[in-house]
């Protein structure tokens, strides 16, 4: 009995000084992680990650400007050009089922990027020559600013015009009939309320839409 207990004298110091230093050791190896990730500077961008860089800066540099009352003067300037000269000729294609529909679905779109884009602009009911003649369900007038009007106006005589038969989805089309500016906005309002519209009043459309889209 005498014995052990001289042996446990012997060996509990030693014990205890083991697990100290090997606490010792794991604080101080936390402490170097820490301090070498704290030191660490952020990995320098490829060549790939630069040239892709400066491509996309390039693009925007280059990008053509979609925004401004210029633009939607212009817009409408074209709009009212085409009904002067092709008025009955629209009349009769926005009178069709597939045409209105189209159209409507464009507003809806239209009203949707208006709406987060151009809240604090003075958005009022829609008003063009297809408004006047009774093509749009009056649920489905759009609230529009005078920029975004512009813009919808426009779209509706491109559709009225197009002569594609079957028509394909405008961003499968070979042959634009849009200006390069008008696409350009037309796309990104698209881009931007296709997946919105689900939720915000206008799923038949969307969905239909999405469709006709993916069968193009």
């Amino acid at each position: 009995m005498a014995k052990t207990s001289e042996h446990d004298a012997l060996v509990e110091p030693e014990r205890k000084s083991t697990e100290s230093d090997l606490t010792t050791k794991a604080q101080n190896e936390t402490a170097e992680t820490a301090g070498a990730t704290a030191n660490a500077t952020p990995a320098e961008a490829t060549p790939a990650q630069e040239t892709k860089a400066a491509a996309e800066g390039v693009a925007k540099l280059h990008a053509p400007r979609l925004d401004g009352a210029d633009i939607a003067a212009a817009a409408n300037h074209a709009a009212a050009k085409a009904w002067e000269k092709y008025r009955a000729h629209i009349l009769n294609r926005i009178a069709e089922k597939e045409i209105a529909r189209d159209i409507v679905t464009l507003a809806g779109m239209t009203e949707i990027y208006c709406a987060d884009h151009h809240a604090a602009a003075d958005r009022t009911p829609y008003e063009s020559e297809a408004t006047a003649v009774g093509m749009y369900p009056q649920h489905k007038i759009p609230r529009l600013c005078p920029e975004c009007a512009a813009h919808l106006r426009y779209g509706e005589v491109r559709r009225a015009l197009c002569r594609r038969e079957p028509r394909p989805a405008c961003k499968t089309c070979k042959s634009h009939c849009y200006t390069p500016t008008e696409s350009a906005w037309q796309r990104r309002a698209m881009a931007y309320a296709g997946p919105r519209a689900m939720f915000r009043g206008h799923a038949i459309e969307a969905i239909r839409h999405l469709i006709h889209t993916r069968k193009s």
